[in-house]
């Protein structure tokens, strides 16, 4: 379901705040290494910039991380369904989605030589995938979540030796 549009003043400011603005660490690499999280999530696009805003919103101490910077371009087909945006809504970041530009999807139209055909599409919306992913990381970060691009994540055993004493340059 489509929320009642943002005022065009707001979307715009919404949407120009977004393209214009660089998703810098929130903190480094060894302090982020000093903490205790309560959860760390590896990857900011929408899942999970999502997961870490709603983890930080109930006041675990969250860090999401991505292994490129931010906003980066994503192939992506740049739909969000409308279970998705009816997600969103309930979180409250619904009104979001619309403000970067989102136009609404209805049907999907195919064609094989003189042939076509439309089908129609439950809810749902076109959107850049660099802007929504910035936005939903912004967002998370304005929640408490800490913020770390252009780091890998992976889960393991702790490594007890430094990466000289393993023998690796």
């Amino acid at each position: 379901p489509r929320p009642p549009p943002l005022a065009a003043a707001d979307a715009a400011e919404v949407g120009a705040a977004v393209r214009h603005t660089q998703v810098t660490a929130t903190m480094s690499l060894d302090e982020a290494a000093q903490t205790t999280w309560d959860a760390v999530v590896v990857g900011a696009g929408p899942a999970g910039s999502f997961a870490a805003g709603q983890l930080a919103r109930r006041g675990a101490r969250t860090l999401l991380v991505d292994r490129k910077p931010f906003p980066r371009s994503k192939v992506c087909g740049a739909c969000v369904n409308g279970h998705a945006l009816a997600v969103l809504e309930s979180a409250g970041l619904a009104r979001l989605v619309w403000s970067l530009g989102a136009r609404p999807l209805r049907c999907l139209r195919v064609r094989s030589g003189a042939q076509a055909a439309e089908v129609l599409l439950p809810a749902g919306a076109a959107v850049s995938r660099r802007r929504l992913d910035a936005a939903l990381v912004q967002e998370a970060v304005a929640a408490g979540a800490m913020f770390l691009p252009g780091v890998r994540g992976s889960l393991g055993p702790r490594e007890t030796r430094s990466a000289a004493d393993r023998g690796v340059d």
